[in-house]
């Protein structure tokens, strides 16, 4: 609408969960070619999905950026936009599908995260590094103790209630998703 029409209707259209306006996202991942694609603010990843061709065995999602956990399948129809309950609306969706392995993306996130760590308070520089060197022995084929686990969580929830700003406080959620990815990981 906005590249079609201009930007005067885009504020009187609304989405599935009710939002006003539309946004463009940039479509990219295991595709084969990224793309550019506007919808409603408030539509959801399964409606999206359905629109973009060639996306076949997709099986989680990275929703709004780099600091964003992994979404699984079970939760693309949860509407893209603002506020809780809702993926992030900025206009980032990474498509993921079966052949890749999601413990080694998880590993990517954190060593991103380590890397663009002010280092200022602990649970941001000290937890990424730990648990980087977590996922590196796990992927490594080292099996960690529920201790292991149990620190990690500690980390986890050190981060969500102590980081000074946002990408700390982002590494909670990501240590809790890496947690259960690492679970199922372990169980195989």
């Amino acid at each position: 609408m906005i590249l079609t029409e201009g930007s005067g209707k885009w504020a009187s259209v609304k989405g599935e969960s009710g939002e006003q306006g539309v946004k463009i996202y940039n479509v990219m991942g295991d595709i084969p070619k990224p793309l550019w694609i506007e919808f409603p603010v408030g539509t959801t990843l399964q409606t999206i999905l359905k629109e973009v061709q060639d996306a076949k065995d997709i099986i989680a999602a990275e929703v709004g950026g780099a600091t964003e956990v992994l979404i699984s399948k079970d939760q693309f129809n949860k509407p893209i936009g603002f506020g809780r309950g809702k993926l992030n609306g900025v206009g980032s969706i990474v498509l993921i599908s079966k052949k890749r392995d999601l413990l080694r993306l998880y590993h990517e996130k954190m060593e991103f995260m380590e890397e663009e760590s002010c280092t200022q308070c602990v649970p941001c520089r000290d937890g990424s590094k730990r648990m980087n060197v977590f996922l590196q022995d796990l992927m490594k084929g080292k099996k960690p103790g529920k201790d292991s686990f149990d620190c990690m969580k500690l980390v986890a929830e050190a981060a969500e209630l102590t980081a000074i700003c946002a990408h700390g406080k982002a590494l909670g959620s990501l240590y809790k998703n890496i947690l259960k990815t690492a679970q199922k990981y372990q169980k195989k």
